[in-house]
């Protein structure tokens, strides 16, 4: 099963939060996030999903991991 056969499945037939499991694979969709594969993250999504500050989860970022091996800013506003 491919990955996008994995989330007609998941939408279909789970009880997990469809908005959840769209944005989640939305993730590997993205292509301005291409270069940055294997996995990328959406600051605001992890934010509406955790219902915290999206400043708050950024300075948790910076301040406890190391910039490039860990993470890396793709657009900073």
């Amino acid at each position: 099963m491919d990955l996008q056969g994995l989330e007609k499945f998941l939408i279909a037939e789970s009880k997990i939060d469809k908005k959840f499991i769209i944005d989640f694979f939305g993730f590997q969709k993205k292509v301005l996030y291409k270069s940055y594969e294997p996995f990328t993250i959406d600051l605001d999504d992890i934010a509406y999903w955790l219902d915290a500050v999206k400043g708050n989860l950024k300075t948790t970022l910076v301040d406890g991991y190391s910039k490039i091996s860990d993470y890396k800013i793709k657009n900073e506003k």
